[in-house]
């Protein structure tokens, strides 16, 4: 039987992808056999897909996957989808509470920070931020819910929370110095009211002991004509010459945080 044009493109893109899911898998092995454990990712703003490109390694038992998501619809089908990975119904912040959810027109857009509709004005995609009707719902540190036995410390870090990256990491407190890897979505402007810059992100991620590696442009065209690169995807992983400076002594923060946690080499 023949193959429709869909499912040959479906093909096509995993088998683009093979080398990736190869590396990945050896370093994962790897890490299995130095540390006796597997490396733990958590995704904050799941029901974006952020977990899928986990799913392979998630799958053989070669990552712990674990995600956030408020909305209790969206984490329920989560749950049913992706049954390798568990789920929470929480948002992440800089403190714990209730807190207002703005649900925009388009779902994906809802974030806790009211969107900035001046800003997105030229933009095609404005109206899917127009906000239908605010929610509360709870908002928890990350450091909490570790201190608390809920969930683990993570390896590996994802954030699409439309405009609330810097509070998530900053709910990370000390946990933070533990990541090896941080992927997160930011804009040159901000989209949201009070939200930070991709510059202020940087900032204090480099404060921290990390350093800005690779970005990846995503689509957000303004109807100007212009070619505007207002969102991207971001990666950041430790900047080795901090490292050393915490093995001297010369820094503040040192990578397994301030609680007495065994510091180990990266």
């Amino acid at each position: 039987m023949l193959l429709k044009a869909r499912h040959l493109r479906h093909m096509r893109f995993h088998l683009a992808k093979l080398p990736t899911y190869v590396r990945g898998m050896r370093l994962m092995k790897r890490h299995l056999r130095q540390f006796g454990t597997v490396p733990r990712v958590v995704v904050v703003g799941a029901a974006g897909g952020g977990l899928d490109k986990w799913r392979p390694w998630a799958m053989l038992g070669l990552i712990e996957g674990a995600g956030f998501e408020p909305d209790p619809v969206a984490c329920e089908v989560l749950r049913k989808t992706f049954t390798c990975a568990k789920y929470h119904q929480l948002a992440l912040g800089n403190r714990s509470g209730p807190a207002d959810l703005h649900v925009t027109a388009y779902p994906w857009c809802s974030s806790c920070l009211e969107p900035d509709l001046e800003a997105l004005a030229p933009y095609s995609v404005g109206d899917l931020f127009k906000v239908e009707k605010i929610e509360q719902i709870a908002l928890r540190r990350f450091d909490e819910l570790c201190e608390e036995g809920v969930i683990r410390a993570p390896q590996f870090l994802q954030i699409d929370v439309q405009g609330y990256e810097y509070e998530v990491l900053e709910g990370f407190g000390d946990y933070l110095d533990e990541l090896v890897g941080i992927e997160l979505e930011s804009h040159f402007t901000s989209i949201y009211k009070g939200q930070k810059a991709l510059w202020e992100i940087v900032k204090y991620l480099k404060a921290r002991g990390f350093v800005l590696r690779h970005l990846e442009p995503l689509p957000l065209s303004p109807d100007n004509g212009t070619k505007l690169i207002a969102v991207l995807d971001c990666f950041h992983i430790p900047d080795r010459e901090y490292n050393k400076k915490i093995k001297t002594g010369q820094c503040n923060y040192y990578r397994s945080g301030t609680k007495g946690r065994t510091t180990k080499q990266i």
